[in-house]
């Protein structure tokens, strides 16, 4: 961040965030993360509170997959409403996600 230019700077760090990116961006950016952290896997937290956070998620799932075999785990919550999360599913589709990754590394 260049504090010479503070309007620039500004614009710029708020202008780079995830939401902003077009899938085209948001595919580039989590394949040159698979190569960066060794990434396994996926985990994406759908957000029925915040469609636009969620939205494209399946689209880069489904890429990830079909590209360089990389799995994806959906959790489903709502940040303004805990009725929407069900704790035992979730636990099992974690669970199930975790021995599918283990089950890939041998």
């Amino acid at each position: 961040m260049d504090l010479n230019d503070p309007w620039t700077a500004f614009a710029n760090k708020h202008l780079d965030v995830w939401l902003n990116y077009s899938i085209n961006q948001r595919i580039k950016t989590l394949l040159a993360d698979v190569v960066k952290f060794k990434l396994d896997g996926f985990v994406f937290h759908q957000n029925r509170s915040c469609k636009r956070f969620s939205m494209g998620q399946r689209d880069l799932a489904q890429v990830m997959q079909e590209k360089i075999g990389i799995p994806s785990l959906f959790i489903e919550s709502d940040m303004a409403d805990p009725r929407a999360y069900a704790e035992a599913p979730t636990r099992v589709k974690m669970e199930s996600f975790l021995e599918m990754l283990e089950a890939k590394k041998h």
